[in-house]
């Protein structure tokens, strides 16, 4: 039998005020037994390696490497899984248009533009984590 996993989230934003809310909000949906704050780029991707997380919240605004280079970076990393971009939301206060089609041409579905209330962010996260659950089962 396989084990089970656990199911954590990353939140991946240099704005400290934003992670806290986010983590909040998951906290509340009560689904992850683990969520992991990075506030950078280089540093996401060292957890985003060592580590499954069933969503990846993703600021595209961050000094260092910014949020499409974070997307690259995980295409490359599970090109045997191309389902895994659709575990990414970006959470962004600059999802003008042409941020929303570069992020698309790369795979990713999901978005929300700050500022957000929780409860388009719960109904964001819970659809997204339904569709996984019901994929690993």
């Amino acid at each position: 039998m396989a084990e089970q996993e656990t199911d954590r989230a990353i939140i991946i934003d240099d704005e400290e005020s934003v992670c806290e809310t986010l983590e909040l909000f998951l906290s509340n949906m009560g689904f992850f037994e683990e969520i992991v704050i990075s506030m950078d780029g280089n540093e996401a991707l060292k957890k985003l390696t060592n580590q499954n997380y069933s969503i990846v919240l993703l600021d595209l605004n961050m000094p260092g490497i910014n949020g499409f280079e974070v997307i690259d970076k995980l295409k490359a990393e599970h090109k045997a899984d191309d389902t895994f971009i659709q575990r990414v939301i970006i959470v962004s206060g600059g999802l003008g248009i042409d941020n929303i089609e570069k992020a698309k041409s790369l795979g990713v579905k999901h978005f929300l533009a700050k500022p957000f209330d929780q409860r388009e962010f719960r109904s964001k996260v819970q659809k997204i984590y339904t569709i996984i659950k019901a994929r690993m089962a």
